[in-house]
């Protein structure tokens, strides 16, 4: 067993945690942009400085020692006749069909038409939903948040409900406990960051470096890494030509798979999060390459951005 370098230069170990992305969702002033905030301890934004990567969603990540989240914004859900045929939405609904975890923020106060509205956008995905009352200071009485504790049940049927107070930090540590335990198990060197997010080609490759470990890491012994060798943007999508350094034969050909099925796989799913993330369409172009001892080579390293 061996450590792989993080991106801070430091160790990770090679034992599994708990990653994944967690869209939040809710009508306009119900404290989605507070609660972000608490739980991160700070505002991240990515941005960019082409036009075609602007609007992106990634607004905060929490690491702890056995997990890391990563926060989608859900812009585009809003009061709006032609919700799900406008683009912006639809590229909302989509970064709520690619997230491992929904979760809907409503306020104390009483459940809107509004709410009724996002509900059903949400309402048929596949992933966990998570439903979180806000505001619990606003009311009088703690205890007067029960009705609405049952109204939303009845409504969605959704058996996680928790109510909270940003303002207080009442239940944020139980909701953050229940987001960690709804994360996908992941092998540690998953782990993203965040920091390079802020550069559209270090993000390409963190992604890519993801499914490469979701698909592949079981197989691999952690020999593997990504580079983005160019990105154009000539022809009106920005486009990404990436490479997996691989240290053997062996291992290239387990990334790639049968018929080149498993490098299909990984291609596709990351150009998913990217375009996710970036709020915009890709081309997305990943090779396999074998460079031999590229783990102990300080100039593969250096390129790869772990410095001297």
């Amino acid at each position: 067993m061996r450590a792989e370098l993080n991106g801070d230069h430091g160790f990770l170990s090679t034992k599994l945690f708990r990653f994944g992305f967690a869209t939040i969702i809710g009508r306009p002033n119900v404290g989605k942009s507070s609660l972000v905030n608490t739980i991160t301890g700070l505002k991240t934004s990515i941005t960019s400085r082409r036009p075609q990567t602007t609007r992106n969603r990634v607004i905060g990540s929490l690491t702890r020692s056995d997990f890391q989240l990563l926060l989608i914004d859900t812009p585009g859900i809003h009061d709006s006749p032609k919700l799900l045929n406008t683009r912006i939405n639809r590229t909302a609904y989509k970064s709520l069909k690619t997230s491992d975890i929904v979760v809907m923020l409503i306020d104390a106060r009483g459940w809107k038409k509004d709410d009724e509205r996002i509900w059903k956008v949400i309402k048929d995905t596949t992933q966990t939903v998570i439903m979180v009352i806000n505001k619990l200071d606003l009311l009088s009485n703690p205890v007067k948040v029960l009705p609405l504790i049952d109204q939303c049940s009845k409504l969605t049927g959704i058996s996680e409900i928790i109510p909270i107070s940003v303002k207080s930090g009442h239940n944020l540590e139980s909701l953050v406990e229940i987001i960690r335990n709804s994360l996908p198990t992941q092998p540690a060197e998953v782990l993203i960051n965040i920091d390079a997010l802020n550069d559209p080609k270090q993000s390409v490759a963190e992604l890519i470096r993801e499914q490469v470990f979701r698909l592949a890491g079981a197989e691999i012994p952690y020999r593997s890494a990504v580079i983005v060798e160019q990105e154009r943007f000539d022809y009106g999508k920005p486009e990404y030509h990436a490479a997996i350094w691989v240290e053997t034969p062996g291992q290239k050909a387990i990334v790639i798979g049968k018929d080149g099925e498993r490098l299909k796989r990984i291609s596709m799913r990351a150009r998913n999060e990217i375009e996710m993330i970036f709020g915009n369409e890709i081309v997305l172009i990943v090779r396999v390459v074998v460079r031999k001892n590229w783990s102990s080579n300080p100039k593969d390293l250096s390129k790869l951005g772990y410095g001297d």
